[in-house]
């Protein structure tokens, strides 16, 4: 089982000099590789979807897709932990 780690950021925008939510948030998911964290992925999502059912849904969108380009391997099982 593959570990990876993830924020979320509410998007905000100034309104008059009053800071407000645009209604999403963008899910940063990073794994650790020497010791540093190596960006995976940023997804943007609504904020009344939850973070981990769009997680999840990544993971099978991006095991999915034919031009796999990155260090992790399709075959892996994932576990996400909020930093």
């Amino acid at each position: 089982m593959k570990t990876l780690y993830f924020t979320v950021e509410k998007e905000l925008q100034d309104i008059d000099g009053i800071e407000e939510t645009t209604g999403y948030k963008i899910i940063t998911v990073y794994d650790i590789v020497e010791n540093k964290p190596k960006l995976v992925v940023e997804i943007e999502a609504e904020n009344e979807y939850s973070t981990t059912d769009e997680l999840e849904h990544f993971v099978e969108n991006l095991l999915q897709e034919e031009d796999f380009e990155t260090h992790l391997d399709k075959e892996m099982t994932f576990l996400f932990e909020q930093l």
